[in-house]
């Protein structure tokens, strides 16, 4: 990654990979479905097809979240007897030694799994030093939007449609003044200048980040997941138009993106970046999902 100036780049990329990329992430979401409905929800439908610890390493990395048991729980059935060291040798792929490491694990109450890599965006990174926690500023913020844009009715003064979430985004940010009261001034007018339709404003972004391609999947994947009840609740309301639609998912990306930059170029400490690990799980962690798993 590339440190950004103060003000996006106005030349956008071609948008065919980053799209495909955008697309996969939305896809990763699961929709969320109202009690009335009686729908239970897979959360972890987007990596339904995958294996269970790639499925744990994008959930870790991405949404800070995990499809493995913690020590601690496994832990609490070996104790209370509901699986001893015969269930694990009867795994099929269990090893001796792997046997003989889960099971000195399982007897250790010390014993944790190591720390898994995280995705943090650009609000995170700041929010771990800042006396702002922008992380929950910027989520608090695209809510109050998304609340308003989609409120159907309920509001006693109806937010204007300007033509679709990202157009209406970019006027609510005319009157928007919540960036500059916690100290990050121009943001309106950062705004502004962004691109009017989406997709190009996603690839101007994510260029003027400097990720490589194979930053994008992580990064786009944590973004969504600090908004994942909107990006669920849109997954939902595109449902009825296939498995693969995705509806205003992407526009909601893209405003949640714009914000991160927009930290980048405007916040006093100009030039934050998002951290994105490798995507290699270290030797250690790998070896511990799979007595885990």
């Amino acid at each position: 990654m590339t440190t950004a100036t103060a003000e996006p780049h106005v030349t956008a990329p071609s948008t065919t990979a980053i799209e495909a990329q955008v697309h996969a992430a939305c896809l990763r979401i699961a929709p969320l479905w109202a009690l009335r409905d009686m729908v239970a929800v897979n959360p972890y439908l987007g990596l339904a097809n995958g294996d269970l610890l790639a499925a744990e390493d994008a959930l870790r990395r991405r949404h800070h979240g995990a499809a493995l048991p913690a020590w601690a729980l496994l832990r609490t059935g070996w104790q209370a007897g509901e699986f001893a060291r015969a269930d694990l040798s009867a795994v099929g792929t269990a090893e001796p030694t792997l046997v003989a490491q889960t099971a000195a694990a399982l007897d250790d109450p010390q014993h944790v799994s190591p720390p898994a890599p995280r995705c943090l965006s650009i609000a995170a990174v700041l929010a771990q030093t800042d006396t702002c926690d922008w992380q929950t500023a910027v989520v608090d913020d695209v809510g109050r939007f998304m609340a308003a844009h989609h409120d159907r009715g309920v509001g006693r003064w109806a937010l204007p449609d300007a033509g679709g979430l990202w157009a209406s985004w970019r006027a609510w940010m005319r009157h928007d003044r919540s960036m500059a009261m916690r100290g990050v001034h121009g943001v309106a007018a950062w705004v502004a200048t962004l691109p009017e339709a989406a997709p190009t404003a996603r690839a101007v972004l994510l260029q003027h980040l400097g990720l490589s391609a194979d930053q994008y999947a992580d990064y786009c994947g944590r973004l969504l997941g600090e908004v994942q009840g909107w990006a669920g609740w849109l997954r939902q309301q595109a449902w009825a138009q296939g498995q693969d639609a995705v509806g205003e998912m992407p526009a909601l990306l893209t405003i949640r993106l714009a914000l991160d930059v927009a930290l980048q170029a405007r916040h006093p400490r100009a030039g934050a970046e998002p951290l994105l690990p490798l995507v290699t799980v270290p030797a250690a962690l790998a070896a511990d999902r799979s007595a885990r798993a």
